[in-house]
């Protein structure tokens, strides 16, 4: 037995018995969003968060993150220090529809025809998020597919996908919050 396959069986022994990592388990998507809508109805908060997607379009496709309503890459590129003040982005809590609704802008470093895309979002009771493109007049898209998990400090990470009927989809995954004070 060589050195060589002594440290490689060791090495697989080492492996084979660590314990796994393990992401957390699903939650139901309504609960969490129907118990930050609850609090908000008492107290106004907004709901942050933070998103990214990638889109299935053309030879590849593109990818693009969120950043705060009005954020435009010409004027604060990623690389500065200003930058980091508007990646989070808020909901407002609108208390006539019981929901979080606002604008969200999409940076997009590789689609080659805009930097920036002006995107609304709606978020509301069951579990329900939606998008709509305000920069390209477009329909409300429902979040399909939704899948919820808990973060740290009472977040709620979620993943789902927009299909465009044939021209590729969208795969979004959020991080959202309820603003403290």
């Amino acid at each position: 037995m060589n050195v060589v396959s002594s440290i490689s069986g060791a090495a697989l022994a080492i492996a084979l018995s660590a314990s796994p990592a393990y992401a957390n388990a699903p939650i139901a998507c309504e609960t969490r969003v129907d118990s930050f809508l609850s609090a908000s109805r008492s107290d106004g908060r907004r709901l942050l968060g933070i998103g990214s997607a990638v889109t299935t379009s053309g030879s590849l496709g593109f990818v693009h993150f969120t950043m705060a309503q009005g954020y435009q890459i010409e004027a604060t590129p990623l690389h500065t220090a200003a930058s980091p003040k508007s990646a989070v982005f808020a909901l407002g809590y609108d208390a006539a529809s019981d929901v979080f609704t606002g604008e969200v802008t999409e940076v997009f470093t590789d689609r080659g025809n805009g930097d920036e895309d002006r995107t609304s979002l709606w978020v509301g009771r069951g579990g329900n998020f939606w998008l709509r493109s305000i920069t390209w007049n477009g329909s409300w898209m429902k979040l399909q597919d939704v899948v919820c998990y808990p973060g740290q400090q009472n977040q709620l990470v979620v993943t789902g996908r927009i299909d465009y009927s044939g021209n590729g989809g969208d795969y979004w995954s959020f991080v959202f919050t309820r603003e403290t004070l």
